[in-house]
């Protein structure tokens, strides 16, 4: 039975909510195993509610699934073995897309994933079902004040922290690892990839605080810390080779060599002293491959 699991970090669509008037970061982990889908949804620097709630909805170009509390765990005949998108929403009267991750070889549409939020808040409401139904004969007249278009060509351009960091395997073999779509996809591009997310890039290692421990580990790099709460989180660094980046990396704090299970299969081992390291992803800089972990650990 195929096991898949992707990552994907998040990117700002909207400005307006974030906590600092910063950028808009996170995290979706999607996990299939069988019929089964897991999905977990980390938002950082989200800017707390006092009306309204944010709504994640997860999608492989056909199957939408729709959540609140940032989880989804359940059966699902979503498929998400050539990628998927996540979209944030804010709900409160209306539905407005705020944030979006894509990952791996995804072509569907934000904007599609946007309509279907849209159709399950008017089912929720009286008279829901007709309205709902309304939506599929939307004409772009009569939805002219929202600006699909935007959210199609800011989520499409967001490259960097998001669709290279991700695995798929089987239970049967973990050590097979499919090479991601969308990294095949930036080989054949006229620019390196990381000159391509480089403004994003830069907007990180600006927004959040430096991580200097894992600077003193890895030589020619920049790394910052990104919280996502109750003290949870995670590093993002730049390793740089003759001052171009090289490889961009991701790592989860780590009290043992033990790997947490939901980074098995995807992350190397970096100590830091006194029993502590980092359990870390690598993405090559160049094309936006995800670095196997057995290689990772040359590095």
């Amino acid at each position: 039975m195929g096991y898949t699991k992707h990552i994907a970090v998040i990117k700002g669509l909207k400005d307006g909510f974030s906590a600092d008037g910063g950028a808009l970061s996170g995290l979706v982990k999607c996990e299939r195993y069988g019929s089964k889908l897991s999905v977990s949804v980390s938002l950082i620097n989200f800017a707390p509610l006092t009306e309204g709630r944010y709504v994640c909805a997860i999608s492989d170009g056909k199957i939408t699934e729709i959540f609140d509390n940032r989880e989804y765990d359940g059966a699902s005949g979503l498929d998400i073995s050539s990628g998927f998108a996540a979209l944030i929403c804010y709900v409160n009267a209306q539905v407005s897309a705020i944030a979006s991750a894509i990952c791996s070889g995804y072509r569907g549409s934000v904007s599609e994933i946007l309509r279907e939020v849209e159709k399950s808040e008017l089912i929720k409401c009286d008279g829901g079902e007709a309205q709902a139904a309304a939506v599929e004969e939307y004409s772009d007249e009569a939805i002219a004040e929202v600006n699909y278009y935007e959210y199609e060509q800011a989520a499409q351009s967001q490259g960097a922290v998001c669709a290279g960091e991700s695995q798929t395997h089987t239970r049967d073999s973990a050590d097979k690892n499919e090479e991601n779509s969308c990294a095949k996809e930036k080989r054949g591009g006229k620019r390196p990839f990381y000159k391509r997310v480089q403004s994003e890039v830069e907007g990180i290692l600006k927004t959040y605080p430096a991580e200097t421990e894992a600077e003193k580990i890895f030589e020619n790099s920049r790394w910052v810390r990104i919280d996502y709460g109750e003290g949870k989180y995670y590093i993002f660094g730049v390793l740089y080779k003759n001052a171009v980046p090289e490889y961009f990396a991701y790592g989860v704090p780590a009290e043992s060599e033990t790997p947490p299970e939901s980074l098995g299969g995807l992350a190397s081992f970096v100590p830091a002293g006194n029993g502590r390291g980092y359990w870390v992803m690598y993405q090559n800089a160049g094309t936006g491959d995800s670095i196997a972990p057995a290689t990772a650990k040359l590095i």
